[in-house]
């Protein structure tokens, strides 16, 4: 098959993130949710840190790690 026309090996996840507070002088300061929008998937985080691993994490796309 040719190169272009080949299916992608990986994919691309659409979220909601939904920020409840955020405070700019506290280092990683922000509360939410984040939903995987055709999932009923959310998960709550409580710093910068969190959101990162949550929207990095395959456990999270694959429907895991919910609240």
């Amino acid at each position: 098959m040719d190169e272009k026309r080949r299916a992608p090996d990986t994919f691309v996840a659409n979220y909601i993130v939904r920020i409840y507070r955020f405070d700019g002088k506290r280092r990683g300061g922000v509360v939410g949710i984040v939903e995987t929008v055709g999932e009923d998937v959310k998960t709550a985080f409580t710093n910068a840190d969190d959101l990162w691993n949550i929207l990095n994490s395959e456990n999270h796309r694959k429907g895991g790690g919910t609240i």
